[in-house]
């Protein structure tokens, strides 16, 4: 349990140093959840001037994120929706790591995540994210 914890703490770190990802709530003990924003989203995430309907495509593109990720077979990422968080509206979807294997690397969390990019860049470029629609 505690090597859970520590690797959540590092995923954590990881997490919040790159752009494309945004932490929802606070981690408990090996339970992590967080979402990816795509690139032409970003903005409106950092100065909190996301509408109604780009917070819905957020939701939309990490449903098919998870969903693709999981089809690839590759590496498994849990989904979930969320409520009553503060500052968020009504319902996030978000991804959710449980980190409860003890044979779970450093390595196999970059890997994960890796894995998400390369997906959500597929998606960016197959699907019109944009705020003008």
């Amino acid at each position: 349990m505690d090597e859970g914890i520590r690797k959540n703490h590092w995923m954590v770190k990881l997490l919040a140093s790159h752009p494309a990802f945004e932490l929802i709530g606070e981690p408990e003990i090996n339970i992590l959840t967080y979402r990816y924003i795509p690139a032409s989203l970003r903005e409106a995430v950092r100065s909190c001037t996301l509408r109604p309907e780009e917070h819905d495509r957020i939701n939309h593109f990490n449903e098919l994120l998870q969903e693709m990720q999981s089809q690839q077979g590759d590496s498994f990422v849990s989904r979930t929706t969320l409520c009553g968080i503060e500052g968020m509206p009504n319902s996030v979807v978000v991804l959710r790591v449980i980190l409860a294997n003890p044979l779970t690397t450093k390595a196999h969390i970059q890997s994960v995540l890796k894995i998400q990019q390369e997906i959500a860049r597929d998606l960016e470029l197959s699907f019109e994210y944009n705020t003008d629609s």
